[in-house]
């Protein structure tokens, strides 16, 4: 299947210049949560902690729209530019039509391939592991390596490290290229 064109990838990365301004302590309360929440209202979207995973078709296609509707009316939120990327129901659909169904993920005898799984799929899912977190220099190797130990892992992205030789690490600084080395490393190494 194509891939997304490359003038609509960078008009869609353009408008990080040229979309809606906005303050990054408005975006959360005064515009994401109120439009979710009407959302979720609209859809009759409700938790039933009694079943973690339901099985409701009808539940799942409210749920899709729901986030259909969610992007198209927030769209994406640039933290640099204070900028709102607004998306519409036709590019939504393009990206969908021209998403691939399948990516290798890995390399050599960890070469795992990740497929797109249809509703009520007997094939098992495949199981990315992200502890979205931030991890002290100390404990980032041997995080990953217990990560990477668990036998149910088809994919693996690795903790944030915080701090590298001892010194915080910051955006835009030369702190920032040297923890990224040392995250890489230690990956690998693991």
């Amino acid at each position: 299947m194509a891939s997304a064109t490359p003038y609509r990838l960078w008009e869609i990365q353009q408008r990080s210049n040229t979309g809606p301004q906005c303050d990054e302590d408005e975006f959360l309360p005064k515009i994401f949560t109120p439009t979710l929440q009407q959302i979720i209202k609209k859809y009759e979207i409700k938790y039933d902690p009694n079943t973690p995973v339901p099985a409701d078709n009808d539940l799942a296609d409210r749920v899709w729209q729901a986030g259909w509707e969610l992007f198209r009316e927030v769209g994406l939120y640039n933290t640099d530019t204070h900028r709102m990327i607004k998306v519409s129901d036709e590019e939504i659909k393009e990206a969908l039509y021209l998403a691939k169904g399948d990516y290798w993920v890995g390399a050599g005898k960890d070469a795992v391939h990740w497929t797109h799984r249809q509703i009520e799929d007997t094939e098992p899912p495949f199981c990315l592991f992200s502890p979205d977190c931030t991890c002290s220099e100390e404990l980032h190797y041997s995080m990953c390596l217990a990560f990477l130990k668990e036998p149910l892992l088809d994919g693996f992205c690795a903790p944030i490290l915080e701090d590298s030789m001892g010194q915080k690490i910051r955006s835009a600084s030369p702190f920032e290229i040297n923890g990224s080395t040392q995250h890489i490393y230690n990956l690998r190494l693991a």
